[in-house]
């Protein structure tokens, strides 16, 4: 499934490509890095018959994609990747440690409603869905006795988000957004895992 997701980035990718041929005004390159905060995982386990609330710590974020705009829209392909090292579990409400680290890269396809208006300063809502490509290393709750496990899987993948762009040059656009990321259940060895983060990036544009 994973080589399925790339296969399907690469197409959308040449499509945006190829929409721009006659309007090259409208393409652009994006890059941008960030900090991915307050994970919330829900993990389970095949062995126990409960649900487990583990957070991870804040890391990084990192983004590039590829897109084009009409009007007050703008539609892009994007590779986004993010990593974040668990550090505590809950369960029935009692606390306990927890071990490995998760890392998530997303092949998404986002929209964006820009709100112009007469200054350099254009706020903007957006949303993408696509697939992630999700990875656990060692992961493992304290005081359960389960062995830790490190393993990979691809799940729906889905964001909410909203920014401000600011035109420092005719085709130069900074940018500031957040974003609520969210990855469905997934299996990862024998834990089954959803989470969810708040990502805030700043990156810029160049349009062609």
């Amino acid at each position: 499934m994973k080589h399925n997701a790339v296969s399907i980035w690469i197409f959308l990718t040449i499509l945006l490509i190829s929409c721009n041929v006659q309007s090259a005004e409208a393409l652009y390159l994006s890059g941008s890095v960030g900090v991915s905060a307050n994970h919330d995982f829900t993990i389970e386990h095949n062995s126990i018959p409960l649900s487990l609330d583990v957070d991870g710590e804040s890391g990084g974020a990192f983004a590039v994609a590829i897109g084009y705009g009409f009007d007050n829209f703008r539609v892009e392909g994007e590779i986004a990747y993010q990593k974040t090292e668990l550090n505590s579990a809950g369960v029935l409400g009692l606390s306990t440690g927890s071990s490995g680290d998760v890392s998530n890269t997303g092949f998404l396809l986002n929209g964006y409603y820009d709100i112009n208006n007469e200054s350099i300063f254009t706020p903007y809502i957006t949303g993408g869905i696509g697939a992630a490509n999700v990875k656990g290393d060692d992961i493992g709750v304290d005081g359960l006795g389960i062995e830790k496990v490190s393993d990979s899987g691809t799940a729906f993948a889905y964001h909410l988000g909203l920014g401000i762009g600011a035109e420092v040059h005719e085709n130069i656009t900074l940018d500031l957004r957040y974003r609520y990321y969210v990855t469905s259940n997934l299996d990862v060895g024998d834990y089954s895992l959803e989470y969810t983060s708040h990502n805030v990036y700043a990156g810029v544009r160049f349009n062609f």
